[in-house]
């Protein structure tokens, strides 16, 4: 598995300046639906982009065939170039309407102790815009774990959202990963965001998604039972066809245990897989809104 993500080399700064000027001048439906015309080139052209996206349609869709097949990589693919765009929209001016499913299994947790807790996310439906706004709804500081941008235009992109200014970023750069950082914001009161669907290293534990042996990571939940905190999945999907109302649904609370002489990614199994239990039912509901990119099947490639 490479460890470059697909955003690293895709999109450029006149791209972006576009998508900013069109919703500017259009709002927010206009530049959803030209995304369709965009994102025809990538599903033809870019084989990198769909041989990462196939793994996940295959499982999703055992029975169809080569061309829906593509069609539905094709439909992945304008949903995720959407949720960009809905997300640039709600920085500009807050046109986004968030409605809130099960809030109060992570409120009321938080309301109980001083310390914070885990966020899991993942690469699901409309997970961007909904991190800026937590911080006011959750009364917490909220930060995230995630790695270095790595594509010049996103990055100098960044620099002028000032919804940036809200958030504290740990990078995966820094010492063993930032888990130290991490367990030091969660003592503190800070909710740690953390993506818990694609494996950047080896830490990985071995659960059942879509029928198959699938391999996650486990970082999340092993700094949880470290802790003695709870992790709690987040998922952000997009309603029926708008594209300012989104739905953010908390899972339930998964409290990981460090148990007996196994290794780690054997005792962190059982959490993983509730999770990822969790996620499978999302991509049931919203086949188009998974954007894993990453064959979490393989298990005869080594990760580096």
């Amino acid at each position: 598995m490479t460890n470059v993500p697909l955003s690293a080399r895709r999109g450029n700064k006149f791209g972006i300046s576009f998508f900013h000027w069109a919703l500017k001048v259009f709002g927010i439906n206009r530049p959803c639906e030209f995304v369709w015309v965009i994102c025809l080139y990538y599903v033809i052209f870019d084989r990198e982009a769909v041989k990462a996206a196939m793994p996940y349609v295959r499982r999703r869709f055992p029975e169809a065939g080569r061309l829906r097949k593509m069609w539905y990589v094709y439909r992945i693919f304008v949903s995720n170039g959407q949720a960009l765009v809905i997300c640039a929209a709600n920085v500009k001016s807050n046109r986004v309407s968030l409605e809130f499913e099960h809030f109060e299994r992570a409120k009321q947790y938080l309301e109980s102790v001083p310390e914070g807790m885990i966020i899991i996310t993942s690469h699901f439906g409309n997970w961007q815009t909904a991190m800026t706004n937590l911080q006011n709804d959750l009364g917490r500081p909220i930060s995230f774990l995630m790695q270095p941008e790595q594509n010049g235009a996103v990055l100098e992109a960044l620099r002028h959202n000032p919804a940036q200014d809200k958030m504290r970023v740990i990078s995966t750069d820094s010492e063993m990963g930032g888990m130290l950082e991490v367990m030091e914001a969660v003592r503190t009161g800070h909710v740690v965001c953390i993506m818990a669907d694609r494996a950047m290293n080896d830490r990985t534990s071995e659960v059942r998604f879509f029928g198959a042996r699938a391999r996650f990571p486990y970082t999340a939940f092993f700094m949880a039972a470290k802790l003695g905190c709870p992790v709690i999945p987040l998922f952000v999907v997009r309603k029926g066809k708008k594209h300012d109302i989104l739905k953010v649904s908390f899972g339930k609370l998964i409290y990981p245990v460090l148990r007996g002489e196994k290794n780690a990614a054997e005792i962190m199994s059982p959490y993983v897989g509730e999770y990822v239990r969790e996620l499978e039912n999302k991509a049931k509901q919203y086949p188009f809104q998974c954007f894993l990119f990453q064959d979490v099947w393989d298990f005869k490639t080594e990760k580096t």
